[in-house]
């Protein structure tokens, strides 16, 4: 039998916990961190209700976008017609062409925002105008890098994330009759998180566990602690069974 660990927020672990119910693999819910929404939405909504202004609207994640429509549908905001969307990752993309029905630009294998760049759609966007819809904090890359093509980039920061503690005694006791222990790690904040917590901690038996990732970047800081880092580009129940099983 396999534990899967669902580090990430509990709203995103609720569709794996459904695929895996009754099968080889028991998942335990233990996000890492939690969404929050912000106390004070009026600077995004002044951004959201200027979107004809803009040629490029980019989505970092499932929860910007999710974010992003509740306070779109609140203030009955439409989206304009000519406005490029964009996504640095397939879940994102999904989402987005659901609710508008429209072409969403996305990187083809490795999802990030260096990948996003090269994309065709970023080719000429000399002096366009790029709103990355984002939570507080986060990367620089994506906006450093479309200001160097020329374009003028702004942040529509929509939500802010608050880590929680990890009991490692807790998930050791959950796991103790388990052959097999996997985390499913899929962003920055999280490993961050996760090596922060984890440096105090009797490492012996986490030494024996799986990391399953999302990115390269995210298997290179788990690396310092652990040698089972497994990198999936696209996370989904398929992958992370062939994952496991390896």
């Amino acid at each position: 039998m396999t534990a899967l660990i669902l580090t990430r927020p509990a709203h995103q672990n609720i569709e794996l916990i459904n695929i895996f119910k009754n099968s080889k693999v028991t998942t335990i819910d233990y996000p890492f961190l939690k969404i929050q929404a912000l106390k004070d939405y009026v600077p995004f909504d002044y951004l959201i209700s200027r979107l004809s202004t803009y040629n490029y609207l980019i989505f970092i994640s499932t929860n910007a976008v999710k974010m992003f429509i509740e306070r779109m549908d609140l203030l009955s905001i439409k989206l304009p017609e000519d406005i490029i969307l964009a996504s640095i990752g397939k879940s994102t993309q999904e989402v987005l062409r659901e609710k508008y029905q429209r072409e969403v630009f996305c990187p083809n294998n490795i999802f990030d925002s260096e990948h996003l760049l090269d994309h065709s759609v970023f080719n000429n966007v000399q002096s366009k105008m790029a709103l990355i819809i984002r939570g507080e904090g986060g990367r620089e890359t994506l906006k450093k890098g479309l200001e160097n093509k020329g374009a003028k980039v702004t942040y529509g920061e929509c939500y802010k994330r608050k880590f929680l503690p990890i009991d490692f005694k807790e998930i050791k006791k959950n796991t103790k009759n388990f052959k097999n222990i996997s985390f499913l790690i899929t962003s920055n904040e999280s490993a961050k998180h996760f090596i922060s917590e984890v440096k105090n901690e009797d490492k012996s038996w986490l030494m024996k566990c799986n990391l399953i990732v999302n990115h390269e970047k995210i298997k290179k800081k788990l690396e310092t602690f652990f040698s089972n880092v497994i990198v999936l580009p696209e996370i989904n129940p398929k992958t992370i069974k062939l994952a496991i099983k390896k």
